[in-house]
């Protein structure tokens, strides 16, 4: 028998090559650090031969480790990167319990490799979100009268069940009846302490505390919210974390803020950035309407941000928005009155900002009667801020002074550009309704959303198997770890 030459096997062009060079170009002596010393423990496999075999795997489109457990006895390149070693589910688990903070700490080496060898260049950077299945069934998720009714109805349960248990003679089947009505029972119990300490949590599920209710294409999942950001050049991740949280819009500042620690590590720690690197040069940052509000913009307004609102998302990203919105603000206006112009055939007012005031009440003012017009249509004059401050207008006029030709003049007011509400969202609809923020937005799409598919669809990541946000966010990472390997190894299926 002869041994088998796995370079011969593979050939030239067979991906696992690069991929072992990307993970050669890896530092593993942190998970060194897990083990007490020679004598008392070591390492019963070298770490980066059991992260090659879970990472590659992951590139095959297998996220199971039991499946991975299998694959290393039969599965040529896995063999190979083990060196022939077989891998045992029991210890997979204990290692990445183990590991679970060095293996995520890869993730930032992968970013390191992609910036030195000149793939990432921080110009363009898309955030999303998208939601993950967790390991957890449905119908276990619930409020907390839900689960005190549950519990009630399973006490009556047991009782009626153990007089029906007494009757028969197979003590094993009955033991284990009872242990399967108890751990229920317990789990019951602790979901209903949990709910009553945490009133902030509406509801929670009976095994799986950190999951919650994600919604995904006008339907529910019990899911995560795994949440990214890629470089448009290289399609690669460059932060990514999972929240438990179902909209996006509280974790605009965060993801940015997480990766902007990243991009200023690698500026910082790395000795071999590529010349044509500016560190001059700020990212521009790329967000869906999911992560749109008044107040992120504001706490955003010195960073390159291109975010719609929900309002103008569609037209947005089909190209009708307008070149010069309604939105657009009269800054440095020398605009001195607001002119209101009564119609006496309609009985109602027309405003500067050409919105209609209609009467709706009389109003007594100490002896005196007025009427009052008002509209509330003031969301989008160009001329609010100068009119009003908020969404409505209302004026009173005695009915006396109201015929043909009348006009009331109000002064303009001087309210503080930053008190004006939704003024950064105007400035947000302004910026991107010039041709060239259009062309920046359109690179959203094709990185992130790339990202997100070939993840969840290609390699079948659209489920997580663990259990606990802590666990989870370890699976993340290795999915992400794993993409950005397969970028700098430039890894296709079709070469295999």
């Amino acid at each position: 028998m002869y041994p088998l030459n796995f370079e011969e096997l593979f050939g030239e062009e067979h991906p696992i090559h690069n991929f072992r060079n990307v993970m050669n170009s890896l530092d593993f002596s942190e998970f060194n650090g897990n083990y007490k010393n020679e004598i008392s423990g070591r390492p019963a496999f070298e770490p980066k031969r059991v992260m090659s075999a879970i990472f590659y795997s992951i590139l095959l489109g297998n996220i199971s480790m039991r499946e991975l457990c299998r694959l290393s006895k039969v599965r040529a390149e896995l063999i190979f990167l083990l060196g022939g070693e077989e891998l045992e589910h029991s210890f997979l688990s204990r290692f990445r319990k183990l590991h679970i903070q060095e293996i995520q700490n890869l993730f930032i080496q992968t970013v390191f490799l992609g910036t030195e060898s000149g793939m990432i260049d921080f110009e363009t950077i898309s955030i999303d979100g998208t939601k993950i299945k967790a390991n957890a069934n449905r119908s276990d998720m619930g409020k907390l009268e839900d689960f005190e009714d549950r519990y009630k109805k399973l006490k009556v349960l047991s009782k009626r069940k153990l007089k029906e248990w007494t009757k028969e003679t197979d003590s094993e089947r009955i033991d284990k009846h009872k242990k399967k009505l108890d751990k229920k029972k317990i789990a019951l119990q602790e979901a209903i302490s949990f709910l009553k300490k945490n009133k902030d949590r509406n509801r929670v599920h009976l095994y799986e505390r950190d999951c919650g209710l994600q919604k995904k294409d006008g339907n529910f999942l019990i899911g995560y919210n795994a949440q990214g950001s890629v470089d448009y050049k290289s399609g690669m991740f460059l932060a990514q974390t999972v929240e438990r949280g179902p909209t996006d819009v509280i974790y605009s500042i965060p993801m940015i803020s997480l990766t902007e620690e990243n991009r200023k590590k690698v500026w910082n720690e790395s000795t071999n950035l590529p010349s044509t690197l500016n560190r001059l040069n700020q990212p521009v940052y790329l967000q869906d309407a999911g992560y749109a509000s008044e107040a992120n913009y504001k706490e955003l307004k010195d960073i390159d941000l291109y975010c719609p609102d929900v309002s103008i998302a569609r037209s947005l990203t089909n190209g009708s928005l307008s070149e010069d919105p309604p939105e657009k603000l009269l800054l440095g206006s020398k605009i001195k009155n607001i002119k209101f112009n009564y119609k006496i055939n309609s009985d109602t007012f027309l405003c500067s900002g050409k919105r209609s005031l209609r009467f709706t009440k009389i109003v007594r003012i100490n002896t005196r009667e007025y009427k009052e017009y008002r509209t509330g249509r003031c969301g989008t004059c160009r001329y609010r801020g100068l009119c009003t401050g908020s969404k409505s207008k209302s004026i009173l006029i005695r009915e006396e002074f109201l015929n043909s030709g009348y006009s009331k003049l109000y002064k303009v007011k001087e309210t503080p550009i930053e008190k004006i509400k939704g003024y950064y969202t105007w400035k947000m609809r302004e910026k991107l309704s010039t041709e060239s923020a259009k062309k920046i937005y359109s690179k959203r799409f094709p990185s992130i959303e790339g990202a997100f598919g070939v993840i969840k669809g290609v390699r079948k990541g659209y489920h997580f198997l663990l259990k606990g946000i802590h666990k989870v966010r370890l699976e993340w990472a290795e999915r992400c770890i794993a993409y950005n390997i397969g970028k700098l190894s430039r890894f296709s299926m079709n070469a295999i």
